[in-house]
């Protein structure tokens, strides 16, 4: 089964924030402006930009849950996702791309993965590559599975890597949390009701804008934006951390069981 194309695409969004920011453009104007500048009040008073987003990241890395939503441009191709999960293995996720379809995900354990895909996503996946099913074949194969839920095989690599980005360490990773330096502070503002403060960086054209917490005893990542790039505008939010949520496990009549087909 293909699930290659919609890993990728998540990847390739949340792989977009890690683009300037170890490296800004105006990094050293500045600094040297926020040196003449009136010094920020109240939370991270006296801390500078890369010591906030180290705290930030240590947060982010500690949660034992947390949700993320994300949008953006893949290929060219307008993209969303949402990925909801546990330190547990549990996860809840979704991505939709233009042309492509809805690919829905639930992991239940870390050992127990399921999708589901919608006809569009299944008429894109079945009728592209080496293996690709053409005419009655195809349009067969997709009624058949097309919605219903589906336990992917363990050694299918690709749906692997798509529960790997179920994880705080694949995201972290993907979106180079940890390489967060060079940035500058901006406004303070609001995200979703919660106080926040902004980091900035620049390369080029592009914006890259995180959004911190204004809580010095959970600093954690709220947003991200990139604006202005060669893939043009892409946000992620992060919300919902440390709260538990449920998994339920397919089962009866919307959960296919694929050995009884190649049987």
């Amino acid at each position: 089964m293909k699930y290659t194309r919609v890993c990728a695409a998540v990847a390739a969004s949340v792989a977009l924030f890690g683009l300037t920011a170890c490296s800004s453009d105006d990094t050293k104007s500045s600094s040297a402006g926020s040196s003449a500048a009136k010094k920020p009040k109240g939370p991270f008073a006296g801390v500078t930009p890369d010591q906030i987003a180290a705290k930030a990241t240590a947060a982010t890395k500690s949660v034992t849950s947390m949700k993320i939503v994300g949008n953006g441009i893949d290929a060219g191709k307008k993209m969303a996702f949402t990925s909801q999960f546990h330190t547990n293995g549990q996860c809840l996720g979704s991505t939709q791309t233009a042309g492509e379809g809805r690919l829905d995900t639930r992991r239940t354990s870390a050992k127990k993965l399921f999708m589901r895909g919608d006809e569009a996503y299944y008429k894109s996946a079945m009728a592209s590559g080496s293996d690709a099913l053409k005419g009655d074949e195809l349009d067969l194969a997709v009624k058949i599975m097309s919605n219903k839920w589906i336990k992917p095989d363990a050694s299918d690599k690709s749906a692997g890597d798509i529960g790997d980005l179920c994880s705080m360490t694949g995201l972290v990773t993907e979106m180079q949390l940890d390489d967060v330096r060079g940035m500058r502070r901006g406004a303070d503002t609001v995200v979703d009701g919660r106080k926040a403060i902004t980091l900035v960086g620049k390369a080029g054209s592009q914006v890259d804008t995180y959004y911190v917490a204004a809580d010095e005893k959970a600093p954690f990542y709220l947003k991200l934006t990139s604006v202005g790039g060669k893939d043009g505008a892409s946000a992620m939010s992060f919300s919902e951390q440390n709260k538990p949520f449920v998994v339920a496990e397919p089962k009866g009549k919307e959960l296919l069981d694929l050995n009884k087909m190649s049987g």
